[in-house]
């Protein structure tokens, strides 16, 4: 009897995502590599990173963008305006047979476009809202957006700054950001929605406090972003 193919973990799980550049969108990359049917929903104008020139290699190049394909590798992706009803109803249309919701937009651009939490829960009670955003769900800054390095550095450099020698700092890229918010997106892990509405949140800003990079040969906790053949070994 032969054996069956292996089945991925998230096969059968739908997701969509309104996101853009690289932060939430790795989220959602992750999820496609453990199976999940990902439909990515840009504006007609496309995600940014579609333009983005990165080390001097422009969108394009032989026929590839790089870095659109890191962050989108496996999904399928469709272009809905969503400042209009006609294309909200479209949204929601895929929003009602999902099983999660991935958005990095800000709070206020989420209600003006009919994709904040109560929305999106209106249209399916019971999906999973993932946002990720800059600066954290709660406080002053809350509404406040944030961009790559600019905004895990703005807290993780000068928390690294002053944390004492014999303690190992932390680094983070956005992508790293995006890995972790996949994991409590997944349905394999994450509960289903509370009776107080909740959202799982994930800010470039806080995981800079807990990642440590390791070595990839002793995995022992390095105090610099990445272990190269420059790097002393900390052994």
């Amino acid at each position: 009897m032969a054996e069956s193919e292996p089945t991925q973990p998230l096969e059968g799980i739908r997701v969509v995502e309104v996101s853009m550049w690289a932060f939430v969108p790795s989220a959602g990359a992750v999820l496609a590599d453990l199976g999940a049917n990902v439909v990515k929903v840009e504006a007609p104008q496309g995600d940014p990173i579609r333009g983005l020139t990165m080390a001097g290699i422009k969108p394009g190049t032989n026929g590839l963008t790089f870095m659109w394909e890191i962050f989108n590798r496996g999904k399928r992706s469709v272009a809905i305006d969503l400042r209009h009803s006609t294309g909200q109803k479209i949204l929601y249309d895929l929003v009602r047979k999902a099983d999660v919701f991935l958005v990095s937009l800000l709070p206020d651009a989420r209600q003006r476009f009919g994709i904040d939490v109560d929305e999106i829960r209106r249209v399916n009670p019971g999906i999973i809202y993932a946002a990720g955003s800059g600066q954290g769900a709660f406080g002053d800054e809350a509404g406040e957006g944030g961009y790559d390095a600019m905004t895990f550095w703005a807290r993780g450099g000068p928390a690294a700054a002053v944390t004492p020698t014999a303690i190992i700092p932390s680094a983070c890229l956005p992508g790293l950001s995006g890995t972790h918010s996949a994991a409590p997106s997944s349905p394999e892990v994450s509960p289903r929605p509370s009776p107080s509405g909740s959202e799982p949140d994930r800010a470039q800003s806080s995981t800079v406090r807990y990642w440590r990079p390791l070595c990839g040969e002793c995995r022992q906790g390095l105090s610099v972003p990445v272990c190269s053949t420059s790097t002393p070994c900390p052994r």
